[in-house]
């Protein structure tokens, strides 16, 4: 994956939340308006997320992604299963 490149993300922008649900899953995406290229990634990351989901047949009780692009540009993926939870953090 390549290194994002440093655009202007200090701006202050409101978020929007988008919410999807399929079956028992529920993914959130906090993506900032005005970033079309990291929506676009989310949105990507969210179908392959599903897929595999789907593919797996986890019982994934509920699965959030958090984009954070403000100022740490880190994606934050919690996979809660049962009682366990599984914390993937993409800088």
């Amino acid at each position: 994956m390549e290194p994002l490149e440093e655009q202007k993300f200090t701006k202050k922008k409101k978020a929007v939340l988008l919410t999807l649900k399929h079956n028992t899953v529920v993914v959130v995406v906090e993506v900032g308006v005005g970033v079309v290229e990291v929506a676009v990634v989310v949105v990507v990351v969210v179908v392959v997320v599903l897929v595999v989901v789907v593919v797996v047949v986890v019982e994934v009780a509920v699965v959030f992604l958090c984009l954070n692009v403000k100022k740490t540009k880190e994606l934050i993926i919690d996979f809660r299963h049962k009682r366990t939870t599984y914390t993937i953090s993409l800088l």
